[in-house]
């Protein structure tokens, strides 16, 4: 046995030892802590954007319903405050909608983070089963 072939060939050895002992299991570990946290976060956006939608919903029920009010009435105070109050539910509408939207795209960036960890995931496996 010559000296180098012996130090080359423990040193695979040794750093096969090190990547089957240590990094696939820190690897699977610190993935799968992730993937539970994202799911918990996922959830909670979820829940977030169901509140969003329907507070969108009602503020555009409020808004038609107080325009088609105020198209009865005649001018004065109760037109105004009237006209007010759609305003405001104009406004809230507007604002959940792009609360919405942005939840949206929160939610198509973390499609793309889970599909990154599972490609990740995939490739440990594969090199799990080559070794």
């Amino acid at each position: 046995m010559s000296i180098t072939g012996g130090l080359l060939g423990s040193w695979k050895g040794w750093l096969l030892g090190v990547v089957v002992t240590v990094v696939i299991p820190l690897m699977t570990n610190k993935w799968g802590t992730f993937s539970k946290w994202t799911k918990k976060i996922e959830g909670a956006v979820q829940r977030v954007e169901d509140i969003v939608e329907a507070v969108e919903e009602a503020a555009e029920r409020v808004e038609k319903i107080a325009e088609d009010i105020m198209d009865d009435l005649p001018d004065g105070k109760l037109k105004a405050a009237l006209g007010l109050f759609e305003h405001v539910a104009e406004v809230i509408a507007k604002d959940a909608k792009q609360l919405d939207n942005v939840i949206d795209k929160f939610q198509e960036e973390e499609d793309k983070l889970q599909a990154y960890i599972e490609e990740q995931r995939n490739a440990s496996a594969r090199k799990d089963k080559d070794i």
